[in-house]
């Protein structure tokens, strides 16, 4: 069972800290989601775990007590690890199936046309079925929602064992947030490993697993979801006065 852990992570952009003693576990099949304001160290605890973050000044990313915390972004993507940045990153000017294509290339040992691409695509396909009928489209032809939908399809194209799902309903229909969702809790019960960073705190509170709330680089709070329903907690955090738990 794939274990990602975050060990006493410190680190940032050059001369900047941003991240200070951070913690965090998650194992596959479950769902942990980071909470916090913006400027909390949420998109840089994801850049961190995924290989992105310029500087690292101590702790340690491991994946089942393998230390990658050395390795740049690439190598950690073909050790298991997928990032879905916001925004809705995909190769606009390239097709559906290009994208998807584009997907598996850190997957360790897979030719062009081999047997493990083509199941990829059909992976895709049927777990996004409006994807199919686009596949000869443009990306950037495609709605937000479903601009999204590619970008995680494309991270998932690798067959990754940890998900990373940074802020994923943002800039969409109430509708397809919901789909956003649900997606990633059908991942999780597919045994992936998921981390997601949201806004949304009463969605993210619904699919959750664990929880990690992060301000000002640190985690102030961890438990399970229960502990922060109804909770003044999160409104401090939210309002700045947060205080360590």
């Amino acid at each position: 069972m794939t274990t990602l852990k975050v060990q006493h992570l410190t680190g940032g952009y050059r001369d900047v800290t941003v991240l200070r003693d951070i913690d965090l576990t998650v194992s596959a099949g479950e769902l942990c989601v980071v909470l916090g304001r913006n400027g909390a160290g949420k998109t840089s605890l994801m850049a961190g775990i995924a290989g992105l973050l310029p500087t690292v000044r101590s702790g340690c990313v491991l994946i089942d007590d393998r230390d990658v915390t050395t390795m740049p972004a690439h190598r950690r993507a073909a050790a298991g690890i997928a990032l879905v940045q916001e925004g809705k990153r995909v190769f606009r000017g390239r097709t559906v199936e290009e994208n998807l294509l584009l997907g598996t290339y850190s997957a360790k040992g897979w030719s062009l046309r081999s047997r493990d691409r083509k199941e990829a695509l059909a992976t895709a396909y049927q777990r996004f079925p409006i994807l199919h009928d686009k596949r000869s489209d443009k990306a950037g032809g495609l709605s937000g929602g479903q601009q999204q939908m590619l970008a995680i399809a494309q991270a998932l194209a690798a067959r990754p064992q940890i998900l990373l799902l940074d802020e994923p309903s943002a800039g969409l229909a109430p509708a397809i947030q919901a789909e956003v969702f649900a997606t990633a809790t059908t991942l999780r019960d597919d045994g992936l490993a998921v981390i997601v960073v949201e806004q949304l705190v009463d969605s993210a509170l619904e699919v959750a697993d664990s929880v990690v709330v992060l301000d000002s680089g640190r985690v102030v709070s961890s438990g399970p979801p229960d502990k922060y329903r109804n909770s003044t907690l999160l409104q401090e955090v939210y309002l700045g006065r947060s205080r360590e738990e």
